[in-house]
């Protein structure tokens, strides 16, 4: 929270980058004030971590209809070299402690650690998830949610699994049968599920 202070004081920011709600929820409404009041576009991704910003006050949100960090990148980046005659301004993009894939990696970026993901004890997941069995649908929302419950949910064979997005997709084990919604929606998801029920059930 330090470090993020200290560059909100250093200021000189053209925009904000926020991936997920839970940046928002969890930091001091007094630091989230500030967050909005630099202006400038704020990118998120999805519906959801849009319209937490929009009440936070934020504006000029890009990425709503998007998914992943991986598809904000290109946004992003073209942003940037669109701005870069007027000397492209920083963005601030407070986070998780894990780096974002591809945001990472471009310039003019100042990525703070705000909050952890932290996964609960393997045997306490375990007994959590297999209460719950059988089921016939396992939807993973995150790259995180991927490597704590795959090889739990995988014990049960004929669970058809769907991930969020193509990030989450990705992060699946090599030769995985997972379906990946086209869009990071309550709609998108119910339509890989449709699709790979029906998928199964053929």
């Amino acid at each position: 929270m330090e470090d993020l202070e200290s560059k909100l004081k250093t200021g000189g920011y053209g925009g904000v980058i926020i991936t997920s709600s839970f940046t928002i929820s969890c930091l001091p409404n007094s630091i989230v004030e500030e967050l909005a009041s630099i202006g400038g576009p704020t990118f998120v991704v999805g519906k959801k971590t849009a319209e937490v910003a929009r009440q936070a006050g934020f504006q000029q949100l890009i990425g709503e209809e998007i998914g992943s960090t991986a598809e904000l990148s290109p946004i992003v980046s073209s942003w940037q070299e669109k701005n870069e005659e007027d000397k492209v301004p920083r963005l601030l993009f407070p986070g998780a402690r894990t780096r974002a894939r591809g945001l990472a990696e471009l310039p003019a970026i100042d990525e703070v650690a705000v909050y952890e993901t932290v996964a609960r004890e393997e045997s306490v997941l375990a007994a959590e998830i297999m209460a719950q069995a059988p089921f016939d649908v396992a939807v993973f929302f995150s790259p995180s949610g991927v490597k704590a419950a795959h090889d739990i949910v995988a014990r049960q064979k004929t669970t058809r699994m769907i991930a969020l997005g193509l990030t989450t997709a990705k992060s699946f084990p090599d030769g995985s049968d997972v379906s990946a919604s086209s869009k990071p929606t309550a709609e998108g998801v119910f339509a890989a599920i449709e699709e790979a029920l029906h998928a199964y059930s053929t």
